[in-house]
């Protein structure tokens, strides 16, 4: 039988404010399948506009002009998708429309990244915590498969809404090639100064939130500080999300102020020489779908200590140093002793370029592309 030249419609909504997880996890998948996919057709939708620069690969978009996120995705998008007569549709922040089997009977495709709302509901903020608890479930029986960012994800699926087991494909993120590249230490502190930096600090990526473990890496610098352990500058790269308040106000309750830096969102191209310049990568977060910036960090030749939790041993293989989730004093131990352990630290570089050299956008690409066409129209 032939094959049907797909027409494939995209939610890029990631992509209209500045890009975290989701954002850089479509992104890179899209920027692949243009260079691997010339036979399927792409649309691309969004209720507002993107923020940075699509491949040219892409000629079908279609962004409104609404905050109301979810009501477009449930309203306008159904119709836009009909109007463009399309086969499958891919959802890679959870969602997707309900009404498409009524309409038009494409098939659906969503990526789930994490199930935190039942994990650890208690990290979030209630209004999406409760459109998740409501919305994410009927969004995994609307979809004919759902992508998993980790076994880890694909388990607490089977945990927690068995009966969809069967839909669930794993298929793992990966470190963007910019991370790998070589930058001599010059171009590494050009960045540093625009950023107030100098090389050797300690350094967490990601959001500022309750789970990430933040306060947790602070409440551990504060005991080594008060044994007389010289430690680092702390640097904390990330846009502050919701439940902060408590967070920001740590380092000054634990008398840490001058030692700890805090950045906001860093800019993509910037981010390979933050990682570069510094000792340690700290991410010992309480729960994670996939745990990107630990494969970030070892891609760019940073030692990280993470934690047992969730998908993260299985990201970080045998290349990191773990610690428990939440376990402050184990922290502090193990930054200290890697921070006196040059061998140690020469150690997890190598063995965490190898690790993150397993994962590759490609490769993310073509399982996505492989998933897209089981699920696709046969002639």
């Amino acid at each position: 039988m032939k094959r049907k030249k797909l027409k494939i419609g995209v939610d890029v909504r990631p992509l209209a404010s500045s890009k975290t997880g989701i954002g850089h996890y479509v992104y890179n998948v899209l920027e692949e399948l243009a260079e691997i996919d010339p036979y399927n057709e792409y649309f691309l939708y969004s209720h507002l506009p993107v923020k940075g620069n699509l491949p040219d690969f892409y000629r079908h978009v279609c962004f409104s002009q609404t905050k109301k996120s979810h009501y477009w995705l449930q309203t306008q998008l159904p119709f836009r998708l009909f109007k463009d007569k399309i086969d499958l549709f891919w959802g890679g922040g959870y969602a997707a429309p309900m009404v498409g089997p009524a309409i038009h009977r494409w098939k659906t495709v969503i990526t789930v990244h994490d199930l935190v709302y039942q994990r650890y509901p208690e990290t979030l903020p209630w209004k999406p915590g409760i459109h998740m608890r409501w919305c994410l479930p009927s969004y995994m029986r609307v979809a004919d498969r759902i992508i998993a960012d980790s076994e880890n994800t694909a388990r607490d699926i089977e945990t927690f809404h068995g009966r969809l087991r069967n839909k669930v494909t794993v298929i793992p993120l990966a470190a963007s090639k910019r991370f790998f590249e070589e930058r001599n230490d010059d171009a590494v502190q050009r960045v540093l100064s625009q950023y107030g930096l100098k090389p050797g600090y300690l350094l967490y990526v990601g959001t500022i939130e309750p789970r990430k473990g933040v306060d947790t890496i602070l409440r551990a610098l504060a005991q080594l500080q008060d044994r007389g352990v010289a430690t680092p500058q702390l640097v904390l790269a990330g846009k502050a999300g919701w439940k902060t308040e408590g967070i920001m106000a740590l380092p000054q309750s634990l008398g840490l102020q001058g030692l700890v830096h805090f950045l906001d969102y860093v800019a993509d191209d910037d981010l390979p020489a933050i990682y570069k310049g510094a000792t340690l990568f700290l991410y010992p977060s309480l729960y994670e779908g996939f745990g990107l910036p630990v494969l970030e960090a070892m891609a760019s030749g940073t030692p990280v200590i993470t934690s047992r939790a969730a998908s993260l041993p299985e990201v970080a293989g045998d290349a990191a140093v773990y610690v428990d989730a939440g376990d402050v004093a184990g922290l502090g131990r193990m930054i200290e002793e890697c921070l006196s352990n040059v061998v140690l630290r020469e150690r997890l570089k190598k063995t965490g370029r190898i690790q993150a050299e397993k994962f590759s956008w490609r490769k993310t690409a073509e399982r996505t592309l492989e998933l897209f066409e089981e699920c696709g129209v046969i002639d």
